[in-house]
């Protein structure tokens, strides 16, 4: 028994070792105490925290041999590296319940599980508790509570454990110091890092290449570079070499501020006087900080010479050059760029399609943007919100409603949550459509899926159906009016109740009662005198008074005008100007596209654009309450 477990355990066959020794037990036979030492050991490396248990268990009760601190410190171990603290603090008490001595390890061990599942209030418990029962802590035992203060960003209670430390007459080591550096650097309280890097000096301890590096990072975090480049210097001063990630923390904190020349001036002196090479990091950050402020062609120069160096881009230095060229409304640049990522056997990821399609979108060229998105999803990579919504928002710009909802239907079956921005570029489609009727629905909607609430929504929503229409929206559905217009759109949905009832409240308004569409030559001079977006109040509440007269006039001549006796001047509601300026409604086409008999037709890869004859895409306009069609996507 004794040899064949010996020779499984020897070789790291645990759990043949395991049932072997099931066997053996089965049969009689009792392995010694020293092939039972041997085997709780074995389980305790293997994190089998139950069996490592039972054997102890069969140790004191069957074998009869008592189990000495190591075995109940194997157990806690095992019990630690499995996550299960309570339970290797049970293991800790039954130490002290059975007489056996607890030592350093034994508490530490508890500590350290404690600290691994974030209860930092447990672990400095079990701290005191070591002091109470009288082992002393060690340097391990402190260190491992401030770890657990610092990783959950309780900066002053791990500084109060170091100085706890100190009292106890025990000499915080480098580690020490840099985990309370670190805590506050990950509260972003740079000043406090530095303090108490200055700490560690005076303690008479040598700081190190982290320690500088943390505070570097600090103040990069918080948007303060010439600080940065300070204690870098002060990192030369302290004759500490800095390394490359010092010089990427730097050239990293002046793109972050915005500063690309800065930032290139860095990774120039990374190599020139530190004699360092500049990585794949350094690199792609520079061309990140051009790409920050629409300097495309300096991104497209700082990629070709991380070319020249011998440094192979990645799939974020080319993104950044497709992003920036996308920001500079340059879509071709953008695109052209993508082909050389591919050309390079770089493969594109979500972000650099999403870069192309927006900068599609913002030329307001949807098609090219419904075009990549297609791309996109033929080279294997599946969109995300955001592609899906910027298509979305590229449609609803010239007024298409039909895209929008076909895209819509695209996300939803694919899994997709719809965002704000989505229901923005719906409620937008409608808005230019005049569809009061769907913009109320798909408003529905929103609330019912619970959506982030923001300004534009709103806007948007009092545009297409009207100042007292909004407000009889808000009113049935229970959106405080008052907290919009403060701006206090999460606390406007605080009593927001669910529509759910079977009586569906009237339209906000009718077909008969849209106002007419202006022609082509008003909405040029109204473009011309009054801004190239809108009109702006004053040519509205001029424009509004026309259409009310035009409605009076025709409510006067009877039923065969065209007029209804159930609408009056009183039921209409008035529009407000939202601070979202006016635009033109779409020319009198009719968003229409013939339904095909094949019912093979219908499974398109994507709605195709039909140019009616005024030179503007017709797409078919669907109800939301309809379900959607299949698609071959």
């Amino acid at each position: 028994c004794d040899g064949i477990v010996g020779a499984l355990l020897q070789a790291k066959f645990v759990n043949e070792a395991m049932r072997w020794m099931d066997w053996f037990v089965g049969m009689g036979v009792q392995p010694e105490s020293r092939t039972l030492s041997m085997l709780i050991t074995g389980l305790a490396a293997a994190r089998l925290p139950t069996e490592c248990g039972k054997w102890i268990d069969h140790m004191e009760t069957i074998a009869g041999v008592q189990p000495s601190t190591t075995h109940y410190n194997a157990a806690i171990a095992a019990f630690s590296r499995s996550g299960q603290a309570e339970m290797a603090s049970w293991w800790l008490h039954r130490m002290e319940a059975n007489g056996v001595t607890r030592d350093v390890v034994s508490f530490s061990t508890v500590i350290s599980a404690y600290a691994a599942s974030k209860k930092c209030e447990e672990a400095a418990q079990w701290l005191e508790a070591m002091k109470v029962a009288g082992v002393q802590p060690d340097i391990i035992s402190y260190n491992t509570v401030i770890s657990a203060y610092a990783a959950a960003k309780r900066p002053e209670e791990a500084a109060h454990w170091l100085t706890c430390m100190r009292q106890a007459g025990i000499d915080p080591d480098v580690f020490s110091f840099n985990t309370v550096v670190s805590a506050y650097a990950g509260a972003r309280r740079a000043s406090e890092a530095a303090d108490w890097l200055t700490k560690m000096r005076v303690a008479g301890v040598q700081p190190d290449v982290v320690s500088f590096n943390t505070v570097i990072s600090a103040y990069a975090g918080t948007n303060r570079p010439h600080q940065a480049v300070l204690w870098l210097e002060a990192m030369k001063e302290a004759s500490i070499d800095p390394d490359v990630v010092s010089y990427n923390t730097v050239i990293s904190a002046f793109a972050t501020a915005g500063e690309p020349l800065e930032a290139a001036a860095w990774l120039e002196k990374m190599g020139r006087e530190a004699k360092l090479s500049p990585d794949v990091v350094s690199y792609s950050t520079v061309i990140s900080a051009y790409a920050n402020v629409a300097m495309a062609a300096e991104a497209a120069e700082w990629l070709k010479r991380m070319q020249q160096a011998g440094v192979e881009p990645n799939v974020v230095s080319f993104s950044s050059v497709i992003s920036a060229f996308a920001a500079a409304k340059q879509p071709h640049e953008a695109a052209m760029w993508l082909d050389a990522m591919k050309a390079a056997n770089i493969e594109p990821n979500v972000v650099s399609f999403s870069a192309v399609i927006s900068a599609y979108a913002s030329a307001r060229q949807p098609d090219k943007a419904a075009e990549w998105l297609n791309k996109m999803r033929q080279s294997g990579i599946e969109p995300n919100v955001v592609s899906f919504s910027t298509v979305m928002d590229a449609y609803a710009r010239v007024g298409a409603l039909g895209p929008c909802q076909w895209y819509m239907d695209e996300m939803v079956a694919l899994g997709l949550r719809p965002n704000r921005y989505t229901y923005g570029a719906l409620l937008q489609a409608c808005g230019r459509c005049n569809e009061p009727q769907l913009a109320w629905m798909y408003f529905e909607r929103l609330l019912a899926e619970g959506v982030e609430l923001h300004k534009f929504l709103f806007d948007w929503l009092e545009r297409v159906l009207g100042e007292e229409s909004f407000e009889y929206f808000c009113a049935t559905h229970s959106l405080s009016l008052e907290a919009i217009r403060a701006g206090n759109y999460r606390g406007a949905c605080a009593g927001q109740r669910q529509y759910y009832d079977d009586k569906q409240p009237p339209p906000p308004k009718t077909h008969t009662s849209r106002k007419p569409k202006a022609h082509r030559g008003q909405v040029a001079r109204s473009k011309q005198s009054h801004g190239r977006h809108g009109r702006g109040r004053q040519h509205h509440q001029h424009t509004q008074q026309q259409q009310n007269h035009h409605k009076n006039r025709s409510r006067g001549k009877g039923k065969g005008s065209g007029g209804s006796p159930s609408s009056s001047s009183s039921s209409q509601p008035k529009y407000k100007s939202p601070s979202i300026p006016l635009i033109a409604p779409p020319p009198p086409a009719v968003w229409e596209q013939p339904v095909p008999h094949d019912p093979q037709v219908q499974m398109m890869a994507a709605p195709t654009p039909i140019a009616s004859r005024s030179g503007q895409n017709i797409w078919r306009v669907r109800d939301p309450t309809n379900p959607p069609q299949q698609s071959a996507i």
